[in-house]
């Protein structure tokens, strides 16, 4: 500050005229207040770079990253060759709750192990079918066996395949269909139809298996006629059978019997019917059952197409309705050799029965509905045979011997006709020869009675010791 003063009066004094002898210069004044900073200047460049210093100790290891999306498979390698197929191992137990003879964990055709499941037969379903009982099964391992089609023009018929195994159980399996001449008949998914009258074979093949079944087509031209008959006699009992049987014509059938007219069209299928099915029944296969007494018509039919009418007449059997009765109760007293009677007589010589002849009295009687209002049961006097059977030939045994027979000469059973004029039976039983049985010891004997067209009779004949009587063991 006081330099400027100086200079400034100085100035002054140059232009004031009063130039002076310039003095010495005064002693430096004080420094004044720093005046307030100037704005910043830009920055300058930055200058290379130092050299690095010394690697300084590693720091702790962070934690895992998360991983990597996977990068995408890398194409499949050929197939190798087959190898040879090995020896089949030992069965091993089945698993609980399991089919003994199933194959376990068959997935799309193929076994647990990896092996590819052989198909042992294939079901064919026709027409809707879902029975499998009732397919057309072709058997491995060649699979041979060809299948038959009858199509009318403009027909047509389905097949579904189904593959199994040696056991029944299914296989996953994709087929394919084909036809030689699909002009003639064609195949769309297992629906053959039929376009114009000849034959085609149509191939049914089981992708990747090589298997292959034969269908042989034959187209025919519409059915026009039909001519139905039957070898059997349809006279028929109710519930006896008869079958009918059908043959269609690419022409009208006027008169049956003056033979057929025409082209046969084979391998038609036919409905058939009854005229009144209260008489007669006939199934799919023509296949006639009588039902009740009367009289039926059985035709078959193709479309429109009526066949000659088959007549069926149906009989009811008389039957014949027989009865035994019993006359009850069959019982009597016993005292054998040595025994004492209730009034001290000790029996000698021969066995004793108390009644002298023990009778088994049948009456044989047979039912008349013609008689009384509900009809009524008669005598059977025509000699018709009863026959009487020991169970228990140790106490009572029988003999057909008619002339007092040894005791050899009795066994099992008797047989007697019923010749009396009240149809009673009777198979006389004595201690020692009787005239049909005898009785052997004390006991109880079932006897079995019997005759044609009556129900079969078991009675029980009770051999005691008269009250008061003793056995030789008791003496």
């Amino acid at each position: 500050m006081h330099y400027l003063i100086i200079a400034v009066l100085a100035f002054a004094l140059s232009v004031l005229g009063c130039e002076g002898k310039t003095g010495p210069a005064g002693p430096t004044g004080p420094s004044g207040a720093a005046g307030p900073a100037g704005p910043a200047g830009p920055q300058g460049s930055t200058g290379p770079a130092g050299p690095a210093g010394p690697q300084g100790p590693a720091g702790a290891d962070g934690a895992d990253g998360a991983d990597g999306a996977p990068g995408p498979a890398g194409p499949a390698g050929p197939a190798g060759p087959q190898g040879e197929k090995g020896d089949t191992g030992e069965q091993g137990p089945a698993g609980a709750g399991a089919d003994p003879g199933a194959i376990q964990d068959i997935v799309d055709g193929v076994i647990g192990t990896g092996i590819l499941a052989d198909i042992h037969h294939l079901v064919l379903l026709k027409d809707g079918e879902t029975d499998k009982t009732k397919g057309t099964v072709i058997d491995g391992p060649d699979f041979t066996d060809e299948v038959t089609i009858g199509l009318l023009v403009g027909g047509s018929t389905s097949y579904v395949a189904i593959a199994a195994s040696a056991n029944k159980q299914p296989i996953p399996a994709t087929f394919s269909w084909s036809s030689d001449v699909s002009d003639v008949a064609s195949v769309d998914d297992g629906v053959i139809t039929g376009h114009l009258k000849g034959e085609a074979k149509v191939t049914l093949s089981v992708d990747g298996r090589g298997i292959e079944v034969t269908f042989n087509v034959t187209v025919h031209d519409v059915v026009k006629g039909i001519i139905a008959s039957t070898g059997d006699d349809t006279r028929l009992a109710v519930g006896d059978k008869a079958t009918v049987s059908a043959v269609a014509y690419d022409v009208a059938q006027d008169d049956e019997m003056a033979g057929a007219e025409g082209n046969e069209v084979p391998n038609t299928a036919f409905t058939w019917m009854s005229s009144n099915e209260d008489v007669a029944t006939v199934d799919e296969d023509g296949v006639v059952t009588g039902v009740a007494a009367g009289s039926a018509d059985i035709t078959a039919h193709v479309g429109d197409v009526t066949s000659n009418k088959v007549p069926v007449t149906v009989f009811a059997l008389d039957t014949i309705e027989r009865r035994l009765r019993v006359t009850l109760p069959i019982s009597g007293t016993y005292l054998a050799v040595g025994d004492t009677s209730a009034a001290g007589t000790e029996q000698t010589g021969t066995p004793a029965l108390t009644p002298a002849t023990l009778n088994i009295s049948v009456t044989l009687e047979q039912f008349d509905p013609n008689a009384g209002q509900n009809g009524t049961w008669s005598p059977v006097t025509d000699g018709s045979n009863v026959k009487f059977t020991s169970l228990d030939t140790d106490v009572v045994a029988f003999t057909d011997e008619t002339n007092s027979p040894g005791d050899d000469d009795y066994g099992e059973s008797a047989t007697i006709a019923s010749s009396t004029s009240d149809g009673t039976v009777a198979a006389g039983l004595t201690a020692v020869n009787g005239t049909r049985g005898k009785v052997l010891k004390r006991g109880t004997a079932r006897v079995e009675i019997s005759s044609d067209y009556a129900t079969t009779r078991y009675v029980e004949v009770s051999i005691t010791l008269e009250p008061g009587a003793k056995v030789a063991a008791e003496e």
